[in-house]
């Protein structure tokens, strides 16, 4: 249903819209961040201008275009810091694991040297989710927002990978005996 009193928001407004201001944005952009993430920040603006056509006031679209720029540049400053703190904290858990021999003490169990082995056997991302899991006792559902992956793959592949741990670390133990 179309209604008249809404402005006519088709394929060549957008096109309009676009070529009048793409490049503003687009620069825009590029003077608070990288050139990667100021096209990003760009092509989502015109996307979510797209979507939105009809919520954009009339002969304010410049207007309401760089204010979608501006908290889409804000957020991926936001991104960025995030991204920057968990890569200096895993940096420093690392340099700190590896003047501790890289891998804490079991004192319980006395096979902290078989784990090991078990453990650097597992593909990389199996390895690192059980450490997250773990080690770091972080949540399925916050190691979901490190790795990108739902919590819910996550607990699918932490029960594999501990079904595989479990194979790798009978078979070192029973190598050893």
């Amino acid at each position: 249903m179309i209604h008249s009193d809404l402005p006519c928001r088709d394929e060549t407004w957008f096109r309009d819209l676009y070529r009048t201001h793409y490049r503003d944005i687009v620069a825009y952009a590029r003077r608070r961040t990288n050139q990667c993430s100021a096209d990003d920040i760009a092509a989502n603006t015109f996307m979510l201008a797209w979507q939105k056509r009809f919520e954009i006031p009339e002969d304010n679209e410049r207007v309401w275009l760089f204010g979608v720029a501006r908290n889409l540049a804000l957020n991926d400053k936001r991104t960025s810091r995030r991204k920057d703190a968990l890569l200096q904290r895993l940096r420093s858990q690392a340099k700190s694991d590896q003047d501790q021999n890289s891998f804490p003490e079991s004192k319980d169990y006395g096979y902290s040297e078989q784990l090991q082995i078990a453990l650097n056997q597992l593909p990389a991302t199996d390895k690192e989710i059980l450490m997250l899991l773990c080690w770091e006792e972080l949540s399925y559902n916050e190691i979901s927002e490190i790795l990108y992956e739902t919590p819910n793959a996550l607990r699918i592949r932490s029960y594999r990978a501990r079904k595989l741990l479990a194979k790798k670390l009978i078979k070192i133990t029973l190598q050893g005996e």
